[in-house]
């Protein structure tokens, strides 16, 4: 049972793996990218190319303003319980 079924217990077996299949995939999906530009980012200062490294950095830097965004909704969500 996942952590959406002892949230919302009065919402059917159904809807709750409704729920949190969608919460999941977009959490997964901005992990994901997220990892994605860290080993981009690690992969280019290794490289040596300035103008590469500066580019993933600022790609890092806006999936990390992603999951921030995600932490602060989980964290909004927390709070009414």
């Amino acid at each position: 049972m996942g952590p959406t079924a002892i949230v919302r217990p009065y919402l059917g077996r159904r809807a709750r793996g409704m729920l949190s299949a969608m919460a999941d995939d977009s959490t997964r999906q901005t992990l994901k990218l997220f990892g994605v530009a860290v080993t981009a980012f690690e992969e280019a200062v290794e490289g040596g190319s300035g103008d590469a490294a500066r580019k993933a950095e600022a790609e890092l830097r806006t999936h990390l303003k992603d999951l921030i965004a995600l932490i602060e909704r989980l964290s909004e969500r927390a709070a009414k319980l």
